[in-house]
């Protein structure tokens, strides 16, 4: 025996779509760019070091895991220790020219 609501299911009819807010994209954390330049960053520095490791792995194809929140580890995982010193040599080059160290003492 079938069954069924005698209601009509006109009623029902499709919501709109929620609004989907963009998630800004995750940029490189202080301690993070620390660990790339070896120097103290604050978080206008990490944007740039997030843009300029993006611009490198663009230009020479690498994988982009390599610009994530874990720069370090992934470029020393998927490029191997000498190539990825060679990175980060160019980064501190580069950075250290862009943001030259304070005087010291």
């Amino acid at each position: 025996m079938l069954s069924g609501s005698p209601l009509s299911k006109d009623w029902k009819t499709a919501k709109a779509p929620a609004e989907r807010k963009e998630k800004p994209p995750k940029i490189l954390g202080r301690g993070e760019g620390k660990r790339l330049t070896l120097r103290n960053c604050d978080s206008g520095q990490c944007q740039w070091i997030d843009r300029w490791l993006k611009n490198y792995i663009q230009s020479y194809s690498l994988p982009p895991q390599i610009a994530g929140t874990e720069a370090h580890s992934n470029a020393v995982k998927f490029m191997g220790a000498d190539k990825a010193e060679e990175l980060f040599t160019k980064l501190r080059a580069d950075f250290n020219q862009t943001y030259p160290p304070p005087p010291g003492p």
